[in-house]
């Protein structure tokens, strides 16, 4: 009996890990990718080009092997960008509109872009007195500076910058207020 139970909780962490891979999403500030297995859409025949588009009618701009791959600006196909106190809301949905049926579907996507902060330091400075106050550094660590021009992140700091690929059932697990 429990080994049964612990069979059943592995098929279904299973299902929910395999179901990951049937939509990707990925963006930055000024795009949007998305890939969709045609498998996810329920029917059994691949859908045909004109029945599958993103937002307000735009078409895939890829097929690669067994997916539809849409690739745009933000500033296309009616996606909407939100700026938000933590970073960037990316918001569309791909539509699907059967030729032959009266049945249509649509899946929302969504993707978001945390803010990176830069921090500055400060340095105390003691007076005759021993006393300390505190002067505003006049120009950002050497180390935050190399971090930016160089794209690598020296040891002490710290960027959370995206882009990131996300499913849309993991969208609430990856935003941090």
């Amino acid at each position: 009996m429990k080994i049964s139970g612990v069979l059943a909780v592995l098929l279904m962490v299973f299902e929910s890990i395999h179901g990951l891979e049937d939509v990707i999403i990925t963006c930055s500030e000024q795009w949007l990718r998305v890939r969709v297995k045609w498998q996810v859409l329920g029917n059994h025949q691949e859908p045909r080009p004109s029945e599958l588009y993103l937002g307000t009618r735009c078409a895939a701009t890829g097929r690669p092997m067994g997916y539809y791959e849409f690739f745009y600006s933000i500033s296309q196909c009616g996606i909407r960008a939100e700026v938000r106190l933590w970073g960037i809301l990316i918001e569309s949905s791909i539509n699907y509109e059967p030729e032959n049926s009266d049945v249509w579907g649509f899946l929302p996507i969504s993707c978001y872009i945390q803010r990176s902060f830069t921090l500055n330091y400060s340095k105390k400075v003691k007076d005759d007195k021993g006393d300390a106050s505190k002067k505003p550094a006049r120009k950002k660590s050497s180390r935050l500076l190399e971090a930016k021009n160089t794209g690598t992140r020296p040891e002490g700091a710290v960027s959370i910058a995206g882009p990131y690929p996300i499913s849309p059932s993991r969208l609430s697990m990856e935003i941090y207020l």
